[in-house]
C-alpha cells in the first residue's frame, strides 16, 4: 500500500511476481509516469480526477477495469481531459494473469 498523495512524484516502478499493489497518487507537477510489471498480481491505482491520464496495457489473461476512461483506436485508454491539461499521469501496465484497476478520486 502506497499513499503518495502528499508527494510530487515523477516516476514509479513496481515489479512483482505474485503480489498486490495499491497506489494512490497526488496531483502531478506536470507528468507522472507509472510502470507496472507483474506476473500474478492485483494492481489498484487511484489518481486525482483533475489530472489527465493515459493507460497502456500489455497483458495475457488479465482483467482490467478503467471506469471513466475511453478506449482509443490505438488500444490505449484516456480520460476526457487528457489532451486539455498539462498535468498528466501516464500508466504502463504489463502482466500475465493480473487484475488491473485504475480509478479516479
Amino acid at each position: 500500500d502506497f499513499d503518495l498523495t502528499a508527494f510530487k512524484v515523477e516516476t514509479i516502478r513496481l515489479k512483482g511476481g505474485a503480489a498486490s499493489f495499491n497506489v494512490k497518487l497526488g496531483e502531478p507537477e506536470t507528468v507522472t509516469s507509472v510502470f507496472v510489471e507483474a506476473g500474478v498480481a492485483e494492481v489498484d491505482v487511484e489518481i486525482p480526477s483533475t489530472a489527465g491520464c493515459r493507460i497502456t496495457v500489455e497483458s495475457g489473461l488479465s482483467s482490467k477495469e478503467f471506469e471513466g476512461f475511453v478506449k482509443q483506436p490505438d488500444g490505449t485508454y484516456t480520460t476526457n481531459n487528457f489532451n486539455s491539461t498539462a498535468k498528466r499521469i501516464l500508466i504502463s501496465l504489463k502482466g500475465g494473469l493480473s487484475q488491473f484497476e485504475v480509478g479516479r478520486y
